[in-house]
């Protein structure tokens, strides 16, 4: 992958978050992750200073916790650890507030909990996160195996998940922030960034490695924080898909 490719994915990430940021002093959803840390390390470079926040299932190590730690010391920033109540009571109240924004689909459920537990805790106005931007990477096992050899196929899948608000839930995101009195701030849906990312084939965005243009694009920042991984899903990295399963377990639907 050519220096080419580096350029203009850091530079339309920063555009991206510089047409959002209002605040010097945002909240930004960190996980530690490529995506959030590109945020994170955008914000950085025009001049804010967020304060990080992560969150942790009570009593499930988290495989998010140890890099967003790491990172978050790197650059003495701020890292504000939620834990969310591991108590049947607590997971029935969440599930009925997806329910009450309009989330069905299970994932869109698990993914949005967090968020229930994290706002309440976020001073900040401004809160960004990286949300949506596997979406356009095509990290999920399902590209690799049906679209990553059909470009145009690629190209397709992906156009219609951008038209389709509800994507990783993300108007249910939306929907809950501005419940809570902010504004929610996701650079990586901004129409030239998907655009770039959309105009590049599975392999330009995942070969030799998973994010490829990322990686090389803030390649000084991973290498001084010493930190990189594979994608993991939100749900999958913190214990709530299996939690969830209490419902069932409880009879609840």
């Amino acid at each position: 992958m050519g220096g080419g490719e580096v350029v203009p994915f850091r530079g339309l990430l920063k555009q991206a978050v510089g047409r959002l940021l209002k605040d010097t002093t945002p909240a930004l959803l960190f996980s530690g992750g490529t995506d959030s840390s590109t945020v994170l390390w955008t914000l950085l470079d025009l001049g804010a200073l967020p304060t990080c926040y992560t969150f942790t299932l009570q009593g499930t190590p988290s495989v998010d916790l140890p890099a967003a730690r790491k990172i978050a010391k790197h650059h003495g920033l701020a890292l504000h650890e939620v834990i969310i109540p591991r108590k049947l009571d607590v997971l029935q109240a969440d599930v009925a507030q997806a329910v009450a924004v309009g989330a069905r689909r299970k994932v869109h459920v698990q993914c949005l909990q967090p968020l229930f537990h994290l706002l309440p805790a976020i001073t900040e106005r401004q809160v960004f996160t990286g949300l949506n931007a596997d979406d356009w990477w095509g990290t999920a096992a399902s590209d690799a195996i049906r679209h990553s050899k059909d470009e145009a196929l690629f190209r397709q899948v992906r156009e219609r998940r951008f038209a389709d608000l509800t994507t990783s839930g993300f108007a249910f995101w939306q929907a809950v922030t501005e419940q809570a009195g902010k504004e929610l701030c996701a650079p990586y849906r901004d129409p030239d960034l998907v655009a770039w990312l959309l105009s590049r084939s599975w392999k330009q965005l995942n070969t030799p490695r998973q994010k490829g243009p990322a990686l090389l694009a803030f390649l000084p920042e991973f290498t001084a924080c010493g930190v990189w991984r594979r994608n993991v899903n939100l749900q999958c990295a913190s214990g709530i898909r299996e939690w969830h399963e209490d419902l069932i377990a409880d009879r609840v639907y």
